[in-house]
């Protein structure tokens, strides 16, 4: 059964799996996405146990690793995805000094997940071992006002736009 106030979704890279935070009962779901009609189907364990005020998602460039933002709880929660039936598997959880994080990205090298904080406002850089997922800090960067949301856009993406 679908956790309770979604707050925010991804779909991976394939199109199979649609993950949902679900920010009011603190977990992810995860549904198979129909490739002909677009149907939705929850995968089996969904929901899955993620972190207090689950409010954000990424996914790293492979479509390995799933990063949760832990609003209520300061921190960022890292799942290794099963490829066939996108189930996640909770490999750990980084704790953040800035309060309140709101929004995830990965930078396109996959090196890098960015992390606003909309309760102390900022950045956060963690670095991102792209062979294992964890997760370690990197800079902070403050900016005036408080955070929300984040985008990375890609040199390469970019010049293909034009």
């Amino acid at each position: 059964m679908a956790g309770h106030h979604p707050s925010a979704t991804v779909i991976d890279a394939s199109g199979r799996f649609l993950f949902v935070a679900n920010r009011g009962s603190a977990d992810v779901s995860v549904f198979a996405i129909d490739a002909k009609n677009g149907s939705l189907t929850e995968i089996s364990g969904s929901p899955f146990a993620a972190s207090k005020g689950a409010d954000a998602l990424a996914l790293d460039v492979t479509g390995s690793y799933l990063f949760v933002a832990g609003h209520d709880a300061n921190e960022v929660v890292v799942f290794r995805i099963d490829g066939e039936g996108g189930t996640p598997t909770l490999l750990g959880r980084t704790a953040l000094q800035a309060a309140g994080p709101s929004s995830l990205v990965v930078d396109p090298s996959g090196q890098y997940l960015y992390v606003t904080s909309d309760k102390t406002g900022g950045v956060t850089t963690l670095n991102l071992d792209v062979f294992s997922g964890t997760l370690t800090r990197g800079a902070d960067a403050r900016s005036p006002g408080r955070a929300s949301s984040i985008v990375v856009a890609s040199r390469a993406a970019t010049a293909q736009a034009r």
